[in-house]
């Protein structure tokens, strides 16, 4: 290893740095014969610890620091998210698995015989940043993540290539919401809707001039509430667009959840109009 000239060994396993018996340690042996630079653990590692440490110290390795820095920063993260999972493997893989407060920073250890080296030095890319598309009002994502319908994802895009609207029904609590987010991120970064998507819950509004102040708002800000022709410009900029708006908990804007009165009729009207050309409508609703 010294001599193809390896900057940098990385043992991540338990005790790597511990003096066994009478032995030298596996990374005092590396320093010895002329590796520049070794990172080992003084104790036993924790699975989350390791992770949490690894993606601090190669992000910063990335960004052109030195690998000193950069196991500083891996131990800054470590201090900043101090819990990690215990119990059994179920548990411990569960959405909401046991934790306990490790402060295990100091774990990791830096070796180096020399100079703090820059791996990778930082050059000014000649590439524009690709823009990323508008991902607006869609809340957090499921605390679990989200996990298969891969199934229902390929019926769905489907469907939003043949059709201008489309519905998903379900009872309440079979995970529409988390479904419809999941599959407009994917389709704004799979280039499928470019201009992006935007996300309205139906229980927050159920009138026709709240939905268009939180479209507008989300496409302009709160420059829109100043403009007099709202419906004009939005009509505008969806045909204009190439973009997905996704109507949650449809089923607040019809009678049976409004006392009877009926569903406003521009809803019906608007989402004709907005989807003359680019832009597609996905609803969820229990009914």
């Amino acid at each position: 290893m010294a001599r193809f000239r390896v900057p940098l060994v990385v043992l991540e396993a338990c005790r790597t740095a511990t003096k066994f018996f009478a032995q030298e340690t596996v990374a005092g042996a590396l320093l010895r014969q002329g590796v520049g630079t070794v990172v080992a653990m003084g104790h036993a590692v924790h699975v989350d610890m390791a992770r949490t440490l690894m993606e601090g110290f190669y992000g910063a390795i990335a960004r052109g620091q030195s690998l000193g820095q950069s196991l500083q920063a891996g131990r800054n993260r470590l201090l900043a998210q101090p819990y990690r999972r215990v119990g059994r493997k179920a548990e411990a893989e569960g959405p909401d698995p046991p934790q306990v407060e490790l402060h295990d920073w100091f774990v990791p250890q830096l070796y180096q015989g020399g100079a703090d080296p820059v791996l990778l030095k930082k050059t000014p890319s000649r590439r524009k940043p690709r823009p990323q598309p508008m991902f607006k009002e869609f809340g957090l994502p499921p605390r679990a993540g989200f996990q298969g319908r891969g199934y229902e994802l390929h019926r769905l895009e489907r469907a939003i290539l043949g059709h201008k609207v489309v519905v998903i029904h379900a009872p309440g609590g079979m995970g529409k919401t988390a479904l419809a987010r999941e599959a407009a991120r994917w389709w704004t970064r799979t280039g499928m809707f470019p201009d992006g998507a935007v996300f309205v819950s139906f229980e927050r509004t159920q009138s026709p001039e709240g939905l268009l102040v939180e479209l507008g708002q989300a496409l302009e800000g709160i420059e829109f509430l100043q403009r007099e022709d709202k419906e004009q410009w939005l009509t505008e900029q969806f045909r204009s667009r190439r973009m997905l708006l996704v109507w949650d908990n449809y089923e607040s804007a019809l009678p049976s959840f409004r006392k009877g009165e009926p569903t406003p009729p521009e809803f019906a009207r608007w989402a004709s109009q907005w989807t003359e050309r680019g832009t597609r409508i996905l609803l969820s609703s229990v009914r």
